[in-house]
């Protein structure tokens, strides 16, 4: 009982240590992300100031090899510890933490090289428009108007920056810079949480009863092929999970194998159409039963590409959901929209269709690395409510990266590690001003109103009798 009582207390021990040696971002995968295990997946969530407690969040980037290597290196210094080599056990320790950081660092600049025509307009028009000290507020907003539309914020998020800016240059000439940056990327990071934050952007998942099935649609050369390859790999790799792929896109031989290649890639199984014109609906039949049958931990379901206002195609698609679901006995637990980022605006009007018709649970936005509109996240996050999970910023497997509003918004705008304290505090402050005037406006509101009602009211003054009831009770008196 005592050695299994000190093992316990040097297991402590070496924890707090390896979180010292790597900071707040600990057992992560991109910088920022806190990693636990259950069950055969890991889970994990952005660390921010802005979050008060870790949730549960399926994530794939490096993360499984990464939280094991975590785990091993906490007992490792915990056995030496108990040996008395405690020394051997924090050299080896640092060894690994700079490693780690190294690869990290690495990790980061891909994700930043993959947004950088998109960042390279914005932050190019951004330099221009704050650089510029000649402007008074209103042209400064007028041109950060430009700004933000020529990069597809979208309207409504824009008009939420505009006002915001305002608001917090009230009194003043002239806008300051570092306000308007602190504003934009607080705003558009506040956007791309949306409401449910993590637990929003995880893949829907069965929790252990029974495959995890996952339907991706979307139109026509959008890369969903391409998508479910590079995600069944992660599954299946660094997830250590049991895949079953479905080609259900019967309308194009070459879909069916492409998908096959990946599936041989990937080292996963597939399901294929028996015959040439079998139905799309049947495949997705054949594949649920052989995935619940055999026992398969996740199963993704291939689609047509097809147009947004193709009726005929929706309807077939709203089919193929149902039999998963009659099967299941539920629907499937993500219906996964794939987008392009070079379409821009033009995706959220097609998004908003397959929303109302079929169910849309998430968004993953391919090709994010061969455009300058990586802005319209942020628009179609906001229009439809519907949750990036997953972005694109690569040809490799390993650039299907689990979408992190604060780390998209960061390399989005270019902003530097040194510099997001400064503005998230910055931005912290004008938050706290807008809520502290919007308290006033309401106490200044419901005194208007009560002074509104007072007035409204005629002074209590005593009823005047009627004259036929005056009449009455005068002829009363004189017959007594």
């Amino acid at each position: 009982m005592k050695q299994q009582g000190n093992m316990t207390a040097y297991l402590e021990l070496a924890a707090i240590f390896l979180t010292a040696l790597l900071g707040a971002n600990a057992f992560h995968g991109m910088p920022g992300h806190f990693v636990t295990q259950k069950s055969h997946c890991i889970y994990g969530e952005r660390a921010s100031p802005r979050a008060e407690k870790t949730q549960l969040n399926m994530v794939f980037d490096f993360i499984r090899k990464r939280a094991q290597e975590g785990v091993e290196q906490v007992a490792n210094i915990a056995e030496k510890a108990a040996e008395g080599k405690l020394a051997d056990a924090l050299k080896e320790t640092n060894e690994y933490v700079k490693e780690r950081q190294k690869q990290d660092q690495e990790n980061l600049k891909k994700f930043q090289d993959g947004l950088r025509r998109s960042r390279d307009q914005l932050l190019g028009n951004l330099n221009i428009l704050l650089g510029n000290t000649d402007d008074g507020l209103e042209k400064t907003l007028e041109r950060l108007e430009e700004v933000l539309m020529m990069a597809d914020i979208g309207i409504k998020t824009t008009d939420q920056v505009l006002n915001t800016v305002r608001e917090a240059s009230k009194g003043q000439e002239k806008a300051d810079p570092e306000v308007i940056r602190s504003i934009l990327r607080g705003t558009l990071i506040e956007v791309l949480e949306g409401p449910q934050g993590a637990a929003g952007r995880a893949l829907g998942s069965s929790e252990g009863d029974g495959p995890t099935v996952i339907m991706v649609i979307g139109a026509n050369g959008m890369g969903k092929t391409t998508t479910i390859g590079k995600l069944s790999a992660r599954f299946a790799q660094e997830g250590n999970l049991k895949v079953l792929l479905g080609a259900c896109d019967t309308y194009r031989a070459a879909a069916v194998d492409q998908l096959a290649v990946w599936a041989e890639r990937a080292e996963v199984d597939i399901v294929k159409p028996v015959n040439p014109d079998d139905k799309p609906h049947l495949v997705v039949e054949a594949t649920v039963d052989k995935g619940v049958k055999e026992g398969y931990d996740v199963i993704i379901l291939d689609t047509s590409g097809r147009l947004s206002n193709n009726r005929q195609l929706n309807r077939q698609l709203k089919k193929m959901k149902d039999v998963a679901t009659q099967r299941l006995g539920r629907e499937p637990h993500e219906t996964l929209l794939v987008v392009d980022a070079a379409v821009g605006r033009n995706a959220v009007d097609q998004a908003r269709t397959w929303k109302e018709e079929i169910g849309v649970d998430g968004l993953a936005v391919t090709k994010l690395d061969g455009t300058a509109k990586g802005g319209f996240a942020v628009s179609i996050t906001k229009d439809l409510g519907i949750p990036i999970k997953l972005i694109g910023v690569g040809e490799k497997i390993e650039d299907l990266r689990d979408f992190n509003p604060e780390g998209f918004v960061d390399a989005l705008l270019g902003v530097k590690e040194e510099e997001v304290e400064a503005l998230a505090a910055r931005m912290a402050m004008v938050a706290a001003e807008r809520k502290e005037l919007a308290k006033k406006k309401e106490e200044q509101k419901a005194a208007r109103q009560k002074a509104m009602v007072t007035t409204s009211m005629p002074p209590n003054k005593p009823m005047k009798k009627s004259r036929r009831a005056a009449k009455k009770a005068a002829g009363g008196k004189k017959k007594r």
